[in-house]
C-alpha cells in the first residue's frame, strides 16, 4: 500500500480509499475496479468493511470485486 500513496502521492491509506469511491461514484467504473484491484486484499477488505457502514450501493460494488 505505501507504493500506492507514493505514486499518487499521498500520505494516508483514506486518501487512497476516497480516490477510488470518487471513481467509482464519478462513473468511472474500470478505473474504479483498476484502482481497487492494485491495493492489498487487507486494504480490500478494510474499505469494503467501511462502506458496509453507510452507502449500500458502493458497499455492494466493492464486495463483488473480493
Amino acid at each position: 500500500m505505501k507504493q500506492l500513496l507514493k505514486i499518487y502521492g499521498f500520505e494516508a491509506v483514506s486518501q487512497y480509499y476516497e480516490m477510488v469511491i470518487e471513481s467509482k461514484i464519478n462513473g468511472q467504473i474500470t478505473q474504479a475496479k483498476e484502482q481497487f484491484n492494485a491495493m492489498p486484499k487487507a486494504n480490500r477488505k478494510a474499505i469494503v468493511e467501511e462502506l458496509s457502514q453507510g452507502n449500500n450501493e458502493l458497499f455492494m460494488f466493492f464486495f463483488r470485486l473480493l
